[in-house]
């Protein structure tokens, strides 16, 4: 059963939270506006939440925008705050092709933002990987959806201090706002693969596809093969504060005074964390 909007707002200010980013309903309803005004009674402040990797392919987007539009004509009529943040966490590198051809899920990525903000009436929140400016074609996203693009939130998913500062910082050069988010729910270990390109190999690359096969392949015309080099795999304890969530804020507490000496700094976002309501 969902919590009654009333407890869940009390709970997350009894748990100190100022702000929070709730999942856009299938259909805004009286309930939704009930949460609304009792966040705002408690001075808890409330964005809104979309996203999918679909968002970033036609039919995907096509959805998201009349769901977007309708939210924002629902908001208008019932009063909403007008400051009301829509906060995007489309995630394109979920899509089945995106190995295959990553610059066309980071411009499908691109599209959705502009196109949705726009559906939004204004500039939008993004959740955005912290390697993504690494990629080249994630670099140029960025730069294509700059004037749709109010803040960034850095999923800065590590739990030491200076990787999580390594992960933020180039992030704050764009000039928007930036809020730095790290993981306290529970995650697979993470595991990195290295290939290198070969005669015969498990990996296996055309002009349509990616295939990756449990024994090696030889290398045919049109196609390029890779062999594995290296695997290495991340302790999950490196990436989330699942089950030490008090370290969480001892990290916060360690590396604000650091970054507010960016005047765009916004503060830590807490992802995952699981808000206990009694009742």
């Amino acid at each position: 059963m969902a919590p009654d909007p009333e407890d869940f707002a009390g709970a997350a200010a009894a748990a100190g939270f100022t702000e929070l980013a709730v999942q856009v309903p299938a259909k805004a309803d009286a309930a939704f506006a009930r949460l609304i005004g009792a966040l705002e009674q408690r001075g808890v402040e409330l964005r809104l939440l979309d996203g999918d990797p679909s968002m970033a392919t036609p039919d995907g987007l096509k959805r998201a925008v009349a769901r977007i539009s309708h939210l924002r004509s629902w908001k208008v009529r019932h009063g909403a705050p007008q400051g009301l943040m829509l906060e995007l966490d489309i995630e394109p590198y979920g899509l089945s092709g995106f190995a295959a051809d990553p610059e066309r899920g980071w411009r499908g990525w691109a599209v959705a933002v502009q196109a949705l903000a726009a559906a939004w009436g204004g500039p939008v929140a993004v959740d955005v990987p912290w390697w993504m400016q690494k990629s080249p074609a994630g670099a140029a996203a960025v730069r294509a959806a700059s004037s749709a693009i109010r803040e960034f939130v850095v999923m800065a998913y590590r739990t030491d201090p200076h990787l999580i500062l390594d992960a933020a910082e180039p992030w704050f050069g764009h000039g928007k706002a930036v809020q730095v988010a790290v993981e306290t729910g529970s995650v697979a270990p993470e595991v990195t693969q290295t290939y290198r390109r070969a005669s015969r190999g498990t990996l296996r690359l055309n002009d349509s596809s990616v295939a990756l096969f449990p024994a090696a392949q030889d290398v045919e015309p049109g196609e390029a093969v890779y062999a594995l080099q290296a695997q290495t795999i991340t302790d999950p304890a490196r990436v989330s504060f699942h089950g030490v969530e008090d370290r969480a804020a001892e990290v916060e507490r360690q590396l604000s005074p650091i970054l507010r000496g960016w005047s765009n700094f916004r503060g830590f976002r807490l992802h995952g964390w699981q808000l206990k309501v009694s009742g």
